[in-house]
């Protein structure tokens, strides 16, 4: 599922899924969240990724059922990379 929101990657569910789960349309969501309806719509569609003020909203509107690591997008659905290994000491 490349470039769509969530999966199995975090320990909550996507926005959709929980919208679903709810009965809640994307535009109610919105409403109650603090968040334009178009926003709601390009974060399920995966067009968007939300930034940080917008991501805690839906994981305190959602009770956390939907976790920040299921808003993160990465390109190509591929994790970071890791940390480059710190220098040696020098002798």
């Amino acid at each position: 599922m490349q470039g769509e929101i969530g999966g199995a990657r975090g320990r909550g569910m996507k926005l959709t899924d929980y919208l679903t789960a709810q009965g809640e349309t994307q535009t109610a969501f919105g409403l109650r969240a603090g968040i334009s309806i178009q926003h709601v719509n390009q974060i399920c569609s995966g067009k968007k990724c939300p930034s940080l003020r917008v991501a805690f909203r839906i994981v305190n509107a959602t009770g956390s059922a939907v976790d920040f690591a299921d808003l993160i997008v990465f390109e190509n659905d591929e994790p970071p990379l890791p940390e480059p290994p710190a220098p040696e000491a020098a002798e």
